[in-house]
């Protein structure tokens, strides 16, 4: 848990470890003692969008999460916001996004599926061993 003391209006903001990214999302910006209309025109997101956030009805991409990062003058990566309560195929995709944008990864197409590659042996190995792993535990 982070507490954030707001001197100038004598408020307490307290971040709890189980937030979603959409109540990260109306913290940071209640924080700055923004509108949701002001953070849609500072990111160019519409106004729409970012109530749907702060509603849980939708989660942000990356490049969103950057812009919203940026207009709340946060010194944080877009990981502040995830909680990896992954509920959706388009949390799963963006979590992989995420991951190809830190590491050197590349997707193989075999037939009707697709693998992750890992350009970097040790991740390699290690997802090889957490595969392996989940197969031994599934038989």
């Amino acid at each position: 848990m982070k507490i954030k003391e707001d001197v100038i209006h004598q408020t307490t903001y307290v971040v709890k470890d189980d937030m979603t990214i959409g109540e990260r999302i109306k913290f940071h910006r209640d924080s700055k003692d923004m509108t949701q209309k002001r953070l849609s025109e500072i990111t160019g997101i519409s106004e729409i969008s970012i109530r749907k956030y702060e509603a849980g009805d939708r989660n942000p991409k990356i490049e969103q999460l950057r812009s919203i990062e940026k207009a709340l003058d946060l010194e944080v990566s877009v990981s502040v916001f995830y909680d990896l309560d992954i509920s959706k195929v388009g949390d799963i995709m963006t979590l992989l996004l995420m991951i190809a944008e830190s590491t050197s990864i590349e997707f193989v197409k075999l037939n009707d599926y697709v693998s992750l590659k890992f350009k970097d042996p040790n991740m390699q190995i290690m997802l090889a061993n957490w595969a392996n792993q989940s197969i031994q535990n599934n038989v």
